[in-house]
C-alpha cells in the first residue's frame, strides 16, 4: 500500500512540472506573439507614412513643373503681333500730270487718309505720268533682255504697221527714278493705262508679275489696282477675268468700286478709299 501511494505522488509531482512548462511556454509564446504584432504594426504605421510622404513630394513636384511651365505656355499662346510696313510704294500710272491736280491722285489721297489716321509711314512714287508698262519695268529693274523680248512680240503683233509708242519705246529715266530704296515697302502696282502690254491681259499680268519680283521682304504683301486704256481697245471681261484670278484677294477692279471715271478727282478718291480698306482687309496695316 505504502509503494503505491508513492508511486501516485510521483506521477502528480510530474504533471504538476508538464503544467508549469506548458504555462512558462504560453506565457512565452504570448510575448512572441504581442511583440510580432507590435513590429508588425509599426511597419504598416510607416509604409503609411512613408505613402503619404511620396504622394506629397509627387504633389509638390507636379506643381513645380507647372508653375515652370506656365510661362512657356501663355508666351505660345500669345498671339504675334502684326509688323506694320515701313512705307508704300506707288507704281505704274499717274492720272493727273499738271501740277495743280496732283493733289487729287488716288496716291496723294491714300497718303493724306493714312496720315489722318494717325498711321506713320514712308511713301515712294514710282509713277510715270504717260508712260507704257515697259519703262515701268525698266525702272523696277527688270533686266534688258526682258524688255527686248516684248517690244520685238509687240513689232511683230503690229504685222508691219507702227505700233503705239508706248508698245515699244522705253523712256530715259533719271539716277533718281532708278533708285531702288523701297525694296521693303509695301507695293501698290497700278500699271497699265498707258499701254505696253499689247491689250493682252495675260502679258500685263506677267510684266506685273516681273515688277513684284524685285521687292525684297514684303513682295508677297502687294495690291494690284486694275486700270486699262479707255478707249475700247481692250476685252473688259477678259481682262477682269485675268486679273481677278491671278491676283485674287490682291486685286482692286475699279469697275466694282468706282461710280464714276477714274480720271476724276472723285474716282480717284473712291480708288484711295479702296486702297485704304484692302490694306485693312489684307492686314498690312492695323487700327
Amino acid at each position: 500500500m505504502r509503494r503505491k501511494k508513492k508511486t501516485s505522488w510521483a506521477w502528480n509531482f510530474l504533471l504538476v512540472l508538464i503544467c508549469g512548462a506548458l504555462a512558462v511556454a504560453l506565457a512565452g509564446f504570448i510575448v512572441w506573439d504581442s511583440k510580432t504584432e507590435a513590429a508588425k504594426s509599426e511597419k504598416l504605421v510607416q509604409e503609411v507614412k512613408n505613402e503619404k510622404e511620396n504622394v506629397k513630394k509627387e504633389d509638390t513636384e507636379e506643381k513645380k513643373d507647372k508653375k515652370e511651365e506656365t510661362p512657356e505656355e501663355v508666351k505660345e499662346e500669345k498671339p504675334e503681333e502684326p509688323q506694320m510696313p515701313a512705307g508704300i510704294s506707288f507704281w505704274g500710272d499717274e492720272f493727273f500730270t499738271a501740277e495743280n491736280e496732283l493733289q487729287y491722285s488716288s496716291r496723294v489721297k491714300l497718303e493724306e487718309k493714312l496720315k489722318a489716321e494717325g498711321y506713320t509711314l514712308e511713301y515712294a512714287n514710282k509713277t510715270l505720268a504717260g508712260a507704257g508698262t515697259l519703262s515701268v519695268m525698266k525702272m523696277a529693274g527688270v533686266p534688258q533682255a526682258d524688255l527686248d523680248k516684248y517690244i520685238e512680240k509687240h513689232k511683230a503683233s503690229a504685222g508691219g504697221t507702227t505700233p503705239p509708242v508706248t508698245e515699244t519705246g522705253i523712256r530715259d529715266l533719271t539716277a533718281e527714278e532708278m533708285d531702288r530704296f523701297d525694296k521693303d515697302y509695301i507695293p501698290v502696282i497700278t500699271m497699265g493705262y498707258y499701254g505696253g502690254w499689247n491689250k493682252d491681259p495675260n502679258e500685263l499680268a506677267e510684266q506685273q508679275q516681273k515688277v513684284l519680283d524685285t521687292f525684297g521682304a514684303n513682295k508677297d504683301k502687294f495690291i494690284v489696282v486694275g486700270v486699262r486704256p479707255m478707249d475700247g481697245s481692250v476685252d473688259i471681261p477678259e481682262y477682269e477675268r485675268v486679273m481677278k484670278e491671278t491676283w485674287g484677294e490682291h486685286y482692286i477692279s475699279t469697275i466694282d468700286i468706282c461710280t464714276v471715271t477714274t480720271t476724276t478727282a472723285d474716282g480717284q478718291t473712291q480708288v484711295a478709299d479702296a486702297l485704304y480698306d484692302k490694306l485693312l482687309e489684307l492686314g498690312y496695316i492695323v487700327k
